[in-house]
Parts: structure tokens; sequence; C-alpha cells
């Protein structure tokens, strides 16, 4: 990685879950409704279960408090998304507890302040949205 170089940057995120039931995680064959693709315009994903990792961008604003990103030339907030492997538990008792460990680039808009945030929500299979999470202030290089 070229450290003078911020487009080879990754940016990190490590974050604990919880499930009671222990089913986080798609397997590669969850094509099907609900988790299906389904596309629209510009390949926007329609189908809000495809992805069950959502990572929202937040950026620092001239008075310090943070906003969503807006891409360019949009009215569309940055946000990333994502398919966490399944990760449920072999055996009787299915609670589980870990922590998952994912690497992003950072958002690549020159006209972003250094110091972001990411909200993070995750979904489980049978569809109960996770609680949202704030990241600390995050300063780019």
């Amino acid at each position: 990685m070229d450290v003078d170089n911020p487009t080879d940057t990754l940016l990190g995120l490590i974050f604990n879950y919880r499930d009671g039931d222990g089913d986080i995680g798609l397997n590669a064959a969850d094509t099907f409704p609900p988790f299906n693709s389904i596309t629209g315009f510009n390949n926007v994903q329609l189908n809000p279960y495809h992805h069950n990792l959502k990572v929202d961008y937040l950026t620092e604003q001239l008075d310090g408090t943070f906003a969503p990103v807006i891409l360019p030339n949009t009215t569309d907030t940055l946000k990333i998304q994502a398919r966490v492997e399944n990760i449920t538990p072999e055996g009787k008792y299915k609670a589980i507890r870990g922590e998952i460990d994912w690497q992003i680039l950072p958002p690549p808009f020159a006209e972003l302040s250094r110091n972001i945030k990411v909200k993070i929500q995750i979904y489980d299979r049978s569809l109960n949205a996770s609680n949202i999470i704030e990241s600390p202030i995050i300063t780019l290089p």
C-alpha cells in the first residue's frame, strides 16, 4: 500500500453483534425472495434485504455537525451495502455473539471533510433490523 496515495487506503470497521437465534448472514444460494436482487435505474438495489449489511457515510459540516454524504449531481446519499456470510453455529443452541471486521474504501469525493462517521445496521434472515450504531469520528488521510 502506498501511504502517500489515499486511494490505496482502506477503512476498517469492526463492530460487535449478538443474536439470540443465530440467524445472521446469508448463503450464496439465498437469491429467492426476500433476498433476491432487484435493481432499478443506474443499478440501484431496490430490494432492502438483498444486502444484509448497510453502511451510511456522514461527513463533518462547517458547524461541526455530521450529515449524510450526497452523491455528486444527485440527491442520493452515499450508502455502502454488502452481504455478510451465514455465521449460524452448528448444534442445538444457536445464540451467538462476536465481531465483524469489514474493510472498505473511504469515500472518493475530494470535497468531503477529512472527518467522517459511519452508521451501521445489519439484518438477520428473519428480517429483523439491528440497532443502528454510529462510529466515533474517523479522520481520513
